[in-house]
């Protein structure tokens, strides 16, 4: 298969597959380099493929029209997976985590997480891993981008944050 075939088959893998596959994942299925398929992906992105990258692997973006809101959270570490799933639940699909960074300035993770499954595959890897939150640096206070349906989606989100004590507030 060449490359033009295969990007093509990476393409339509993904645009009917609401799960993320990976680089490693088609790498084996078409028996060539992780790397190959990177610059696959990298060719695609380029010709304008809604393909998004995330902890879990690639997804296309099955849902361009929706709204792009930024919230502010401010919470501890033992409540992520709690605030990720206040915004599943409510609809909206989680794209990044930034955090305003002393040093760095801006630094943000693409997280794309739309479902209870994503949230437990996340929260598996950061245990796992023993990772750190970005939000760890800024005393628990990042934004996430995310996707919702309407404004009114958006508006009933930012109430439940605020109820639940995960938003973000100025004295």
């Amino acid at each position: 298969m060449n490359g033009k075939d295969r990007q093509e088959n990476i393409k339509e893998q993904l645009y009917n597959n609401a799960n993320a596959i990976s680089a490693n994942q088609f790498a084996q299925q078409f028996k060539v380099s992780r790397q190959t398929i990177v610059g696959d992906i990298a060719l695609l992105r380029a010709q304008g493929e809604q393909i998004l990258a995330s902890f879990n692997g690639y997804t296309y973006d099955q849902a361009p029209n929706k709204i792009i809101k930024m919230i502010v959270c401010k919470h501890r570490v033992d409540r992520v997976k709690e605030e990720l799933e206040l915004l599943i639940r409510n609809g909206a699909e989680v794209q990044n985590v930034t955090i305003n960074h002393e040093i760095y300035g801006e630094l943000s993770g693409t997280l794309l997480i739309k479902t209870e499954n994503d949230i437990n595959e996340f929260m598996t890897k950061l245990n796992g891993h023993k990772g750190r939150l970005l939000s760890e640096l800024t005393a628990g206070i990042h934004t996430h981008l995310i996707k919702v349906a309407s404004e009114e989606s958006f508006a009933k989100i930012q109430q439940e944050l605020f109820d639940a004590g995960l938003s973000y507030q100025t004295d």
